[in-house]
């Protein structure tokens, strides 16, 4: 049965809009790996990054193990199975310990690589400490800071999933007590780095107030010299002296 010649050009405009669509819309990108966030927990692999990513997992490492001390370590050690001298393998992975998923139905691994980045920390601590200092020293120091607005969050997240896991492992009464000191010098962290940010911002609040009020200053000066007769005035204070 033969179409209408209305309906057929509904069919002609409609099929013209299916292709312009096609070429308007482009193809769904492809996905972009990213790049490995994991830790590197070997001195020399670490001196071999980029002075930005060495930075990075220098800060977040000495971060997120601090106030960590060999009893705390040995109670993450013995929650994950391990016998003195012993060590899990692998790496530490920072984006697992964000992961709401991860952190409510993998805490044995998540206490596992606590135990690896505890255990590197505690045995290279200086090392580690020398080589950020060395970078905060350098003239790339303010570029690498700018680029580490989420480390703060990162670094509270890591430290309270690593505190869950502990709480959740079925401790002795002298783990709980390392698990709660851990969450005490986290909750210190983490006012000391909300600090460290608000007074970053009040410093550049207070240069851009003075920046400002500087130039206001200077502008009021030039019209008073330009509309007042400032030689009469130096006169009669004279006289009045």
């Amino acid at each position: 049965m033969s179409r209408p010649p209305q309906a057929l050009r509904r069919l002609g405009l409609l099929a013209l809009g299916v292709g312009v669509l096609a070429v308007a819309v482009p193809a769904p990108a492809q996905p972009i790996s990213e790049p490995d966030a994991a830790l590197t927990l070997d001195l020399a692999a670490l001196d071999s990054l980029t002075a930005e990513e060495r930075y990075r997992q220098l800060s977040l490492m000495l971060l997120v193990t601090a106030g960590v001390d060999q009893p705390l370590y040995d109670v993450v050690a013995r929650a994950v199975g391990l016998t003195a001298g012993q060590s899990t393998i692998g790496a530490f992975d920072p984006s697992r310990y964000t992961a709401p998923l991860a952190r409510i139905v993998d805490q044995a691994s998540l206490l596992a690589g606590a135990e690896r980045l505890f255990a590197f920390s505690l045995a290279n601590r200086s090392a580690l400490r020398a080589r950020l200092d060395a970078l905060e020293a350098s003239s790339e120091a303010a570029a690498f800071r700018d680029t580490q607005a989420g480390m703060t969050e990162d670094t509270i997240l890591i430290r309270t999933a690593i505190a869950d896991s502990l709480s959740a492992a079925g401790l002795d009464e002298a783990g709980h007590r390392a698990e709660r000191r851990y969450r005490e010098q986290t909750v210190v962290l983490r006012n000391a780095l909300e600090y460290v940010e608000f007074k970053v911002e009040l410093d550049r609040l207070t240069e851009q107030a003075i920046a400002s009020v500087g130039g206001k200053l200077d502008a009021y000066q030039r019209m008073f010299d330009v509309e007042t007769n400032t030689g009469v005035l130096d006169r009669r204070i004279r006289s009045a002296e």
